[in-house]
Order: structure tokens, then sequence, then C-alpha cells
């Protein structure tokens, strides 16, 4: 029987990264699934080890290789420069030749990573050479994680998902589901110094008509990114939105400033059921089995930061008995900002409310 030809070959290969590993392991994995159904081997052992698994039980795998380094990824195009396969090394890393003269990085590709990654397993019948399948990845997320070892869900980010949702809603069987956060923003209400060079007479401290508010207690509220989700079914976008007006400071981090507090806690109660309604639609998107029971919490927990903002702003200044003494102004300082947080954290955004 004659085989069917791939009526879109392999073209051309393009080097598109460098995977940094610092554990020895390559991984890869459905971006939001992280390893929770993981076959673990290594690369001396991986033709023994898949002949004594059933490897079509797992979606995702973990290859160890005894060594740290930065190891290619390349895209396998066809003509219409569609991506056909991702091909990623497991066993020989690249510890030179990262970046050029101008420190910029260096993505080269050459004719001979088409031959050798696509057309001695594809296309020729080289029985020196072994083509071995693991299993068919299922990505449910739409999008592929390749890593380190434990995976993408490392540095604060599931920290922070589990501190306000348990981390069953988002599983099945043990396995997590593409309602996982693909990322999260972090918002909190409270007091935030920024550092500034030390000066007497910049230093509020020795202020004489006004006194900062240092008892407020922080608040958060945690927004979890997905792309189950369009861009309107966010509360968090849709209350904040009038007041969002960015600017960059020095260090390239944009900030987002209230010009009138008083007209911002009105605004967010008037907005308040609005957002409630959209918090609702998101939860039916990302939990539709557990629906009533995660929309009760998030409901709360998304209250109690708008109420929490809006209790501490109204008194805004606080004229208090001098007895005799030069009258001080307290002043509430408490900004609101947000940040990226875990593994989508590139750049952190604040929302600031001005005095």
């Amino acid at each position: 029987m004659k085989k069917s030809r791939d009526p879109y070959p392999i073209v051309n290969t393009y080097h598109v990264a460098y995977n940094l590993v610092d554990a020895a392991t390559v991984t890869v994995t459905d971006l939001c699934e992280n390893l929770s159904n993981n076959f673990d081997t290594h690369d001396e052992g991986i033709v023994d080890e898949m002949t004594n698994a059933d490897t079509r039980k797992f979606n995702s795998v973990s290859v160890s290789n005894g060594a740290d380094g930065a190891y290619p990824v390349w895209l396998g195009v066809d003509k219409f420069h569609k991506v056909r396969k991702i091909f990623v090394n497991t066993n020989e890393s690249n510890t030179s030749g990262f970046f050029d003269d101008k420190n910029n990085h260096e993505y080269i590709s050459w004719s001979f990573h088409k031959s050798d990654l696509n057309d001695q397993f594809f296309e020729k019948n080289d029985y020196n050479l072994k083509r071995l399948k693991l299993f068919d990845i299922k990505i449910n997320s739409s999008a592929i994680y390749v890593g380190d070892h434990g995976g993408n869900f490392g540095y604060e980010h599931h920290d922070e998902v589990v501190k306000y949702i348990d981390e069953k809603y988002f599983k099945e069987n043990g396995i997590f589901q593409k309602n996982y956060p693909l990322g999260l923003y972090k918002f909190t209400y409270g007091s935030r110094e920024v550092s500034k060079p030390s000066s007497f007479s910049e230093s509020k401290i020795h202020e004489e008509k006004s006194q900062g508010i240092n008892k407020f207690k922080d608040v958060n509220y945690n927004e979890f990114l997905s792309n189950l989700l369009n861009e309107k079914q966010y509360p968090t976008k849709y209350i904040f939105d009038k007041y969002l007006i960015e600017d960059f400071d020095y260090e390239n981090v944009s900030e987002f400033n209230l010009k009138d507090k008083r007209d911002f806690t009105n605004y967010l109660l008037k907005r308040l059921p609005k957002a409630i309604e959209i918090l609702k639609i998101q939860t039916k998107i990302l939990f539709p089995k557990k629906f009533k029971e995660v929309f009760e919490l998030r409901k709360n927990q998304f209250e109690d930061f708008i109420f929490s903002i809006v209790k501490d702003i109204e008194p805004q200044e606080l004229n208090l008995p001098t007895f005799n003494r030069p009258e001080k102004k307290i002043v509430n300082n408490n900004k609101l900002w947000f940040e990226k947080v875990g593994y989508l954290q590139y750049k952190i955004h604040y929302l600031r409310v001005l005095n």
C-alpha cells in the first residue's frame, strides 16, 4: 500500500527560542495542565522506559538530561509559513552564542537544522535511525509550554491562585484543566512606599502639618487571566475603567492615577452591580460544574475588596483636636495598585489613588 504524502511538508525550520534549564530537565506540557499527568524519563533510558510503560496514559513529558544549559527550540513551517511542527531539544544544550556584539539575542537557523530535525526522521528511510512515538499530547488550553523541571506554576503564581480558591476547582481526576489561570493580576489597596533618595527635608516623618495613617491593613483581590475569557469578562477592568490613565515612570513602570478620591468611591459603588454580573458570567465560563459555590466565594472576595477601599477613602482627611498644640491633619496616603504575578510577570503596573 502506497504511503500518503504530507500535503503540507516542512520547507524551513526557524530557531525561535532558548529553553533556559537550570534543573537538568526539559519539560513539554499543556500550559494549564502543568505536568499533572506526566511521564518522567531521562535521555539515555527513554527507549527502555517507554517500552515498559503504557505511555498513552500520559499527557506531558519530563526528560532528565543531567546538564543545565540553554536548549534550543525550533519551528518547522510549510510553504505558507504555517507552523506544522515544533522541535524541542532535550539532550544537547548550547552554552555560548546567545548574544551578538550589540547584546541582542541570536536566533540563527541553518539549512542543516531542517535535515537533522525533520528530514532524517520524516522523509528518508534510514534504518540506522528510529523514530519513537511517546504519545499524542492533547493541548486543551491551546497553549504548549516548553520549559524547565517543575513546569510553569513556579514562583508565586500558584501560591497566589490558591490563596483565593482551592486548586480542586481547577482539577478533574487530579489533572489541571484549561480553566487554570494562565496568569493573574494581583490588586492591592493599602500602604505602598516607593523608594526615593533619602532627605530630611523630603521625609514625611518630619512634616509639621500632616501625619500619615499607617494602621490600615492591606486588602487584595486576584483577577484570574484565561484564554477562555474575552476582555469584557473581567470585573476589575470594568469597575476601574474610567480611572485608568497610563503614564510611565523612570523605571518604565506604568502608573494609573486617580484625580478625585470621593468621586472615585461614588463611581465604584455605582458600577459595582454591573461588575458583579460580569463576575457571574466569568464564573459560569471558568467553573460551570461548581458555579454556585465558586461564585459565592468570588463575589464575597470582590465585594469585600471594593467596600474596604470605599470605607477607607470616605473620611479622606480628619482634623483632630490639638489642645493648644499646632494643628495637624491626618492624611490618608493609601494607594491602589496591581501587578502581574508569577510566570507572566514581566512588567509591574500600579494603580495609585492621588491625594
